[in-house]
């Protein structure tokens, strides 16, 4: 193990030469793994039997400490590339200015306000910044309860939608986990869970009508509360459900839905954690295709290209009687920084000015019919579905069955890690849905190098 020491860096006018400092310990990559095991906690978990070792990124490549380059597609958080320049001269530039204040009151909170609710329908039009989608979530739901004074919540199979205690407990997706493994799991006390809105696998196929049946079910749960005295104070749902297997909401869901809790005196929070920014292609928002406007609008991680950065988008009625409901006060020592504010505002401006929402559609559609010739060779591919740039493929037993194949899935994204150093990741309630979600600078040439190494790894294991 060596020690890598940086030159001292030059003095600043009126302040003592800063000392020598440490940058970087060069560890041996089965030394950093072994390390890791000691040190940090196992619930972090990492990717591939073998982790990857990455030291830095560019585009839509990570480079390992071996100097190897891996595409990167399963990164929505780098939304607009690793290290952007935009967006890295950003950061730069407002740290070396101000990075924190005690009055959350500079140009850039208002800037960048202006600039986040001109993506949103009209009536949206307060935002409350936070750091986390864990916490956006989190604060929506404390907004929900203190506004309509009811405590029930209502989430979907299969959700996830942060690591809060309050959050685990409506991740239906983790909490599933739990119970099937050796742990026992808290649910949320108030959560009340609904049928995920599957037409691939699940209780309702028909495209025509499983919207309005899927709305139904949450129907049910609201008179099923109702009957024991108690209330609806929020509905939660993904705009596009990620962690269940990239699950497309069906066409009249959500405007059922919210209809029917609306009439329960509840609001409707949508969660574009993942989704948001323009990745969906045709839509800035996935909740746009629905042609529904949410109560609330929890966005992150793609909203700083990986720095912490969140925020809760809601109506000017919603936030003024949340204000109003005594001992309430939407405190975080963090929120609404400068620095973050001035990282957002240039992810923003990236996604204007490189036009990468019609770019993500391009591609996404590009991939998607890429995806479809291949299921002319591998019958291992039972379906693929997703909007832009934020893909799902089943993989399947057998088409005629549906039948899940986790294992599969977990050599397909082996094999295409190991020998064609492209990076995807299984997930869904059974693992065999490999998701397809690269930074949007990604090229026709990195679509067809996924292409060819889904195909020649399937080819390779029999399939």
């Amino acid at each position: 193990m060596s020690l890598i020491v940086s030159d001292s860096e030059p003095a600043i006018d009126g302040l003592p030469p800063p000392k020598k400092r440490r940058t970087e310990r060069n560890l041996e990559k089965d030394e950093n793994i072994a390390l890791r095991k000691q040190y940090i906690a196992p619930s972090l978990t990492t990717h591939y039997r073998k982790p990857l070792k990455i030291h830095h990124g560019e585009g839509v490549f990570l480079i390992d400490e071996q100097g190897r380059a891996f595409m990167d597609c399963i990164n929505n958080v780098t939304h607009v590339g690793h290290c952007h320049p935009d967006v890295v001269k950003a950061y730069a530039e407002q740290a070396g200015k101000l990075y924190w204040s005690p009055t959350p009151n500079h140009a850039l909170l208002q800037q960048y306000t202006n600039h986040l609710l001109s993506k949103f329908p009209k009536k949206l039009d307060f935002v409350l910044f936070v750091n986390s989608g864990s916490e956006a979530n989190d604060l929506a739901l404390q907004i929900a309860e203190a506004v309509t004074g009811h405590t029930e919540v209502i989430c979907i199979e299969g959700a996830y939608h942060g690591h809060t205690k309050p959050l685990m407990g409506l991740s239906t997706y983790k909490s599933r986990e739990q119970n099937e493994g050796t742990n026992t799991f808290r649910p949320n006390p108030h959560a009340w869970v609904a049928p995920l809105p599957d037409t691939y696998r699940g209780k309702y196929q028909d495209p025509k009508t499983a919207g309005r049946l899927y709305a139904g079910e949450v129907k049910e749960i609201i008179d099923t509360a109702a009957s024991q005295g108690k209330k609806i104070a929020s509905f939660l749902c993904e705009a596009f459900v990620g962690c269940a297997g990239q699950v497309q909401l069906p066409d009249g869901f959500l405007k059922a839905t919210f209809d029917h809790i609306h009439t329960a005196g509840g609001l409707c929070i949508i969660d574009e954690v993942q989704t948001g920014f323009g990745r969906a292609g045709d839509y800035f928002w996935v909740f746009e295709s629905q042609g529904v406007c949410p109560d609330m609008v929890t966005v992150g991680k793609p909203m700083g290209n990986g720095h912490p950065v969140s925020a809760v988008i809601t109506t000017r009625e919603i936030a003024m009687k949340f204000a109003e409901v005594e001992g309430l006060e939407s405190l975080d020592q963090y929120c609404s920084d400068p620095v973050s504010l001035a990282v957002a505002e240039a992810v923003l401006t990236v996604l204007e000015e490189e036009d990468r929402q019609a770019h993500a559609k391009k591609l996404g559609d590009y991939v998607m019919d890429g995806v479809r010739q291949l299921m002319e060779k591998h019958p291992c591919i039972g379906d693929v579905r997703g909007f832009g740039l934020f893909i799902g493929v089943e993989i399947v037993k057998a088409r005629s069955t549906r039948e899940p194949d986790g294992e599969l899935a977990k050599e397909l994204i082996e094999g295409v890690m190991l020998n064609h150093q492209i990076l995807l990741m299984n997930d869904g309630m059974e693992h065999n849905v490999v998701k397809i979600k690269p930074p949007l600078c990604f090229t026709k040439e990195n679509a067809d190098s996924v292409l060819k190494a889904i195909d020649q790894t399937l080819q390779e294991l029999g399939h």
